[in-house]
């Protein structure tokens, strides 16, 4: 039974991770387009310039950033104790690396539950230049956050098969 759920949990994420890389690519090439019709536009002879476009590509960049940080989490190239890391064998390997996907996922819990809050202390406020809700910054926040505790829960879940495993060894 909890062979198939890993199964169907390990499907599931790695679904997500194509859908996402696509969307972060999609992501930085509109930062491109944006930036570059920028700058066309600020040189153009009488076209003057246009302010929603800083605007949009900030945006942009804010979404970028924060949702390749459930990426990173889960392709491991996020910030961790690599060095001890590597050092350690066993069963203090499989402890430490459950440790800090328990603290990942309570830290991601209390990010979740701030945007949240942060988004409705938000709500109301219009953006300078494209008069949008100012909260789409902090649902960046809310997205990243959700993406996050997804992919700690599925390196919790297999960093305690081997810290199990290692004990039965």
């Amino acid at each position: 039974m909890y062979r198939n759920l890993g199964q169907t949990i390990r499907r599931a994420v790695e679904t997500v991770l194509q859908v996402e890389r696509w969307v972060l690519i999609g992501l930085a090439f509109l930062i491109a387009l944006v930036v570059f019709f920028g700058v066309v536009i600020r040189y153009a002879p009488m076209a003057g310039r246009l302010l929603w476009v800083e605007e949009v590509a900030r945006l942009l960049l804010v979404w970028l950033a924060l949702w390749a940080t459930g990426r990173a989490q889960r392709t491991g190239s996020h910030f961790t104790f690599i060095l001890l890391r590597n050092k350690l064998r066993g069963k203090p390997k499989a402890f430490m690396e459950l440790f800090i996907n328990l603290l990942m996922l309570t830290f991601v819990v209390v990010l979740i539950r701030e945007s949240i809050t942060f988004c409705g202390n938000l709500s109301g406020i219009l953006t300078y230049n494209l008069n949008w809700p100012a909260m789409i910054f902090p649902l960046a926040l809310v997205l990243a956050g959700f993406l996050l505790f997804i992919y700690c829960l599925a390196d919790l879940i297999s960093s305690s098969r081997r810290l199990f495993r290692e004990q039965d060894k």
